[in-house]
């Protein structure tokens, strides 16, 4: 089972930095999700409409400049990272899932992408899924198959959402944890998805989604699941 970083390392490391991420990687993690927002011509790693919880600033994102957004410090010291930071990370990750939080940005997604393919390949190749709650974002997505993998992230009830994975050639579906049960997995599997939940932070959803047979798992703490993963594969 898959062990993604949800925004990094989230319990210790501030959400959605740099930092974070290396944290994530350095213990292990299979992957990291971020959140993609867009600041004037730059795409950038930011999970809430305002900047308030997440750094020493106040207001909608929007209102900042490309500049002076990147002027704010994020609760660990880190600046809010650009999407090209986290591409250039010299760290192989297995899977990078990125969620479109706005409309409108995919095409500058996969330029950016385009223009940093030496890390996208090779020694370094990034697997790069995309998601999003939004139904239109989640069209939109969809346009680029080329580009990556679709995944369908939703609220609203699980075989809706499998229905659209299907119509949109999607591979992965990500459950919340409330939807995560035998049935459900089985109906996904039966139909070529992989199931990602989220997020699990206690041992009692992991070991749900282990017997459940999930495939991979959205965490706050990855260093804790990487790690109780391999205590239990050494006890075997």
């Amino acid at each position: 089972m898959n062990i993604i970083g949800h925004r990094g390392s989230n319990f210790n490391d501030g959400e959605n930095t740099l930092r974070a991420i290396t944290k994530a990687l350095n213990d292990k993690a299979d992957g990291i999700e971020v959140d993609l927002r867009a600041v004037e011509n730059n795409i950038i790693i930011l999970h809430d409409e305002t900047v308030n919880r997440t750094t020493n600033g106040n207001g909608h994102y929007k209102k900042f400049s490309s500049k002076s957004i990147r002027f704010l410090r994020c609760l660990n010291g880190d600046k809010i990272p650009l999407l090209q930071e986290i591409l250039c990370l010299q760290k192989p990750i297995k899977e990078l899932i990125l969620e479109f939080k706005e409309p409108g940005i995919a095409e500058e997604v996969s330029q950016i992408l385009d223009s940093h393919l030496r890390f996208t390949s090779g020694q370094y190749k990034k697997n790069i899924i995309v998601s999003s709650f939004n139904i239109e974002i989640t069209k939109e997505l969809s346009r680029y198959p080329d580009k990556w993998k679709l995944a369908i992230l939703y609220k609203d009830d699980f075989f809706s959402a499998i229905q659209r994975a299907k119509f949109y050639n999607a591979q992965d579906v990500h459950v919340p944890m409330s939807d995560i049960n035998k049935h459900n997995i089985k109906y996904a599997h039966k139909n070529k998805l992989r199931v990602y939940a989220f997020t699990v932070n206690n041992l009692k959803d992991y070991e749900l989604c282990l017997a459940c047979g999930v495939d991979g798992i959205f965490t706050d703490n990855p260093k804790y699941f990487v790690q109780h993963a391999l205590a239990e594969e050494q006890t075997r």
